[in-house]
């Protein structure tokens, strides 16, 4: 009877642990079910699946939408314009990188020092610097064609009307064709420091290049300004200027105001 009397006890015990397991799988099913019913319903969604006000959605073009919520829109590319869903216009994709071809030697180049390059905007003339025989020192040399296509023939000095008995650098030349900017050491006369910018114009492409003349204390310091970039509409130029700062030379870039000169 003693053994008997525990039997309540234990079949109570029993029936209660059946039931918290059954209870346990029921809560497991219920979290699983709604899980199992997003993924079939991301599964049938035949546009982009979303969650939009915590609601999930079926992103497609042309469908109702509400403009609050656009922010939350755009988290998946979609714009909601006048009520309807529209997709945002699709990236544009980068450029290809440019690359330069392999240079090529133009056979003009001496055995001294060539460089400095201008090209007119032709392409059909080419103003430089050379030491190379037949000048005063670093002078400006040309070399033209006649069309874009063919090489550039001998290049003839520009003469001592426009090259002094220093050196001359960096010509630029105008997109006219008519002014040529350049800078020259203190050699030449009327300069304002140790380097000044000067220009040589001509009245057309045929005719001559006249004397220098230099861009005066405007542009020049008594220091040495050099390399005239001058810009594609001409009034504009870049030049480098060197000043003293302690014990060394500095120099920086500047941008010149320069009127027409003919």
């Amino acid at each position: 009877m003693h053994t008997h009397a525990h039997f309540p006890r234990l079949s109570w015990a029993l029936l209660l642990a059946a039931t918290g397991y059954v209870l346990a799988g029921g809560a497991a099913s219920a979290r699983v079910a709604p899980l199992s019913a997003s993924l079939a319903a991301n599964a049938k969604c035949r546009g982009v699946p979303a969650v939009i006000g915590g609601v999930r959605r079926c992103l497609k073009p042309g469908q109702r939408c509400n403009r609050r919520l656009d922010r939350q829109y755009h988290k998946y590319r979609f714009h909601c314009h006048s009520g309807r869903l529209t997709r945002f216009p699709k990236p544009k994709p980068p450029p290809p990188p440019f690359e330069f071809a392999a240079p090529t030697e133009l056979p003009l180049n001496s055995a001294g020092f060539d460089g400095g390059p201008s090209v007119s905007d032709d392409g059909l003339s080419l103003f430089f610097i050379s030491d190379r025989p037949g000048g005063q020192g670093g002078d400006i040399w040309l070399a033209t064609r006649a069309t874009g296509s063919e090489p550039f023939h001998s290049a003839v000095n520009l003469g001592p009307v426009v090259n002094g008995p220093g050196d001359e650098g960096a010509p630029s030349i105008s997109s006219d064709g008519l002014s040529l900017y350049f800078d020259s050491d203190a050699s030449r006369q009327g300069g304002q420091g140790s380097g000044d910018i000067w220009v040589t114009t001509r009245l057309s492409i045929a005719a001559p290049f006249s004397p220098p003349a230099n861009l005066g204390p405007t542009v020049n310091s008594s220091f040495a300004e050099g390399h005239p970039d001058i810009s594609a509409d001409g009034p504009v130029a870049k030049a480098t200027s060197g000043w003293p700062r302690g014990q060394r030379a500095r120099s920086r870039l500047a941008a010149l105001s320069i009127s027409a000169r003919r």
